[in-house]
């Protein structure tokens, strides 16, 4: 059963309330947990990587020397997300699972393969479960869920349509703790994330024999 602790330590921060810490530095100059990662310039897809975590993804690997493409329903925030990070922008609504298919067969045809597939994108819509409707079920379910069997099973058929070696394969997808520390009214979202996970699991033997391994995150409450 969830408490709400987290919650109420995050209305603490923002009312200025909590404890206020002062940053210290390593001997390097750079912040405690900071991490500057270089390796081979992979190629990556992030899905809802215009904003909030989603962003901070695509600029994380852009600083790591990827090729980074990224899509999202977010025109104006993701011209803005490609213009500071470099990264490729295409306008996809997931929803719409053959946009979705276009989209990598664009990055497919330009970059030969995909080596990292990271499954951002999300979204929640919390209110009461009586006040609630099946047509905001079936969406979130859409957006949050579907993109992840759609991508995963796009990779998969290009990495046996290129004769079904192992090569380098990262498929990340995005859960949360509320899949298993829920509250009232997420009923949806709780849900689709606990989709997520479990997909996750399935994927992961799925996909092992392609040298493709997948796992999730389930993010807290989080500021990028």
């Amino acid at each position: 059963m969830a408490d709400n602790y987290l919650e109420r330590k995050m209305e603490e921060y923002r009312s200025g309330k909590g404890v206020t810490y002062r940053h210290r530095t390593t001997p390097t100059g750079a912040r405690p947990g900071t991490l500057n990662v270089k390796f081979p310039s992979r190629r990556v897809l992030v899905t809802g990587g215009a904003n909030g975590i989603g962003r901070a993804i695509v600029k994380a690997f852009c600083d790591a020397g990827c090729r980074v493409a990224f899509c999202d329903i977010d025109s104006k925030a993701g011209a803005a997300t490609a213009q500071a990070t470099g990264a490729q922008f295409h306008p996809v609504d997931v929803r719409d699972a053959a946009a979705l298919e276009r989209c990598m067969d664009r990055l497919l045809e330009a970059w030969g393969d995909i080596d990292v597939i990271v499954n951002n994108v999300g979204v929640s819509a919390f209110k009461p479960l009586e006040e609630s409707s099946l047509e905001e079920w079936d969406d979130i379910m859409s957006i949050n869920v579907r993109p992840v069997y759609i991508t995963s099973r796009k990779l998969a058929i290009h990495r046996r349509n290129m004769g079904g070696e192992s090569h380098y394969g990262r498929i990340i997808n995005m859960a949360s703790t509320r899949q298993s520390m829920s509250e009232a009214g997420t009923e949806a979202y709780s849900a689709s994330k606990g989709a997520v996970d479990s997909l996750t699991h399935a994927l992961m033997m799925s996909l092992a024999p392609l040298g493709i391994t997948v796992n999730s995150v389930s993010p807290g409450w989080i500021e990028t």
